[in-house]
């Protein structure tokens, strides 16, 4: 389903704003939101990645020679060395994740704040035909009446 915002012309303190700026805002916060939720993803792709090394790891010997693939080099390691890095890997991917997730709620109350600061209201498909329609009377009865006449509104 489609959404499109509609911004009403003033904040909650009476201000008059400009609607597209405000639109522009909220678009910026949700991309930034997005951008934060693949990152958030990728990471736990990571970690999944991290833990299944990790667990097949356990199972070998620790004398048992291993490769870790450091900055794009394949290093020669044995078992026992290898597994430690790798669980410490895992550790901080996690806690990248934590911050991220942190760092998503904050993004997430912001456009929360934003939409209720502003009045924001999403208009489902059927709305904004509706809504266009009115717009084309509108027009039409505008087109009509002799040109003295002003609009007087924005419509975003």
């Amino acid at each position: 389903m489609s959404t499109t915002p509609a911004v009403q012309g003033s904040d909650a303190s009476g201000a008059a704003v400009d609607p597209r700026h405000v639109v522009n805002q909220l678009k910026q916060l949700r991309m930034e939101h997005t951008k934060i939720e693949s990152k958030i993803g990728e990471l736990e792709l990571q970690l999944n990645e991290h833990r299944v090394v990790a667990a097949a790891m356990r199972k070998v010997e620790p004398t048992r020679t291993a490769y870790r693939l450091v900055g794009g080099v394949l290093i020669q390691r044995t078992a026992g060395e290898v597994l430690p890095a790798v669980e410490e890997n895992a550790q901080n991917i996690t806690k990248a994740i934590q911050t991220l997730q942190k760092q998503l709620a904050l993004k997430t109350n912001e456009i929360s704040d934003l939409i209720v600061k502003h009045k924001i209201r999403f208009l489902n498909e059927a709305e904004m035909a509706q809504l266009q329609q009115q717009m084309q009377q509108q027009q039409q009865s505008a087109s009509q009446k002799p040109s003295s006449e002003s609009p007087t509104g924005l419509l975003v």
